[in-house]
């Protein structure tokens, strides 16, 4: 059986190439992500479990005493970078932590909620493969409802049409009634955003939660095929974990070996000939250049094709000659095929033996097949050859 969480599932969605990085090759564990704002996520939720066990224990900290506590997790929390961060941005960082707590405090103390588990894990089997593990901040009892807290440090709300958020919740929600839901009536979420100081609450029901794990255990059987597939003899037929490129691959930890980012750690090759020596750099964007330039000279050419197109068919003239050389205006016709016509169109050149003459394998169609895994490459590699083409493609970066 197989557990995941939702920062698997989310990784996946992501990129799956990452995904396979971190879970199936097992190099997550070698690789850590030093953040700032990672770190303010588990020093905030840290402390706050430091006071509600506190709280359990009849001792309520201060104000002061929560500071202190704050500001040694930040300590252990640094001693761990590989690099020290900007003292800037660790001072930016640091201080919005402590307003988080110091409006935390004024808002909630006494603290007089009924708690059931802080940061504790659930887990709950999806199916006969699948099971799915997530960790809740705090759950709490009121009356007959279970509250389920989770404590967000993000600077933005999150929008009424977020569904990926809500379906985080969701599934979360669905293990806390599989453990639970004897004994309470009600589930409910109530998120708090310290930065906006302010708290959302909403209710979870089973249809909800019946939607939402019907469709992440479709994700984690993909997932599940995948890793199948991803040893076995015809793995390079279709690549199981495509990386995907993104404004997330600045974070990532694995952009020295993944195929869409290693190429900013190569060192510089040096490549000669009798005219010049330039290093790949260089080749690039004098690659980039000309690509631009040709690209605006093909606009260009389309648009005086266009107006002597125009003038020549004006004139009735099928050629131009001039000191630079000339230019012939030509006509061609082209025959399209209405859908709706398209069987009686067969039947016809059937009944004139000419059907085998016109119907042709769309190799495009095949491939794409393929790797859609609609076809099985495993019953095919005797009938479908592999070849590889390559091409080049560009960006200008913005200036």
């Amino acid at each position: 059986m197989s557990t995941y969480s939702y920062s698997q599932i989310s990784t996946f969605k992501t990129c799956p190439r990452k995904y396979q990085y971190h879970y199936v090759d097992g190099l997550g564990k070698t690789t850590r992500e030093d953040s700032l704002v990672l770190t303010l996520w588990n020093v905030f939720h840290e402390t706050l479990e430091y006071l509600y066990r506190q709280k359990s224990n009849t001792l309520v900290p201060s104000l002061e005493d929560l500071m202190t506590q704050y500001h040694q997790l930040w300590s252990q929390h640094l001693s761990a970078y590989a690099e020290p961060p900007v003292e800037s941005e660790l001072s930016m960082f640091t201080l919005r932590g402590i307003e988080y707590l110091q409006w935390y405090h004024e808002t909630y103390e006494p603290f007089d909620v009924r708690v059931m588990g802080i940061e504790d894990w659930i887990s709950v089997r999806l199916d006969e493969q699948i099971n799915f593990r997530g960790k809740l901040d705090r759950l709490d009892a009121d009356g007959d409802t279970i509250v389920i807290t989770d404590y967000k440090t993000s600077r933005r709300l999150m929008p009424d049409d977020d569904d990926t958020n809500r379906e985080q919740l969701v599934l979360y929600a669905h293990g806390v009634k599989h453990n639970y839901g004897r004994k309470f009536g009600q589930i409910q979420w109530l998120l708090i955003y310290p930065h906006l100081r302010k708290e959302y609450r909403f209710m979870i029901d089973d249809e909800e939660i019946w939607l939402v794990v019907s469709k992440y255990l479709t994700i984690m059987h993909d997932i599940e095929t995948r890793k199948s597939k991803h040893d076995t003899l015809f793995a390079d037929w279709v690549d199981q974990f495509p990386p995907i490129a993104g404004n997330h691959c600045q974070w990532c930890p694995f952009m020295q070996i993944c195929p869409k980012r290693r190429h900013q750690y190569m060192d510089e090759e040096i490549l000669s000939s009798d005219l010049w020596e330039k290093t790949i750099t260089t080749l690039v964007e004098d690659y980039i250049r000309i690509n631009e330039q040709s690209k605006a000279l093909e606009a260009e050419k389309k648009y005086l094709s266009k107006l002597v197109s125009e003038r020549l068919e004006a004139k009735d003239i099928t050629a131009r000659d001039t000191e630079a050389g000339s230019v012939w205006y030509q006509t061609r016709d082209f025959y399209s095929i209405p859908t709706t016509a398209t069987e009686d169109l067969k039947q016809y050149l059937d009944a004139q033996w000419l059907l085998d003459q016109t119907l042709k394998l769309d190799t495009s169609a095949i491939t794409n097949l393929i790797k859609d895994e609609t076809l099985d490459m495993s019953q095919l590699d005797w009938l479908v050859v592999k070849s590889t083409s390559s091409w080049i493609v560009s960006k200008k970066k913005k200036e």
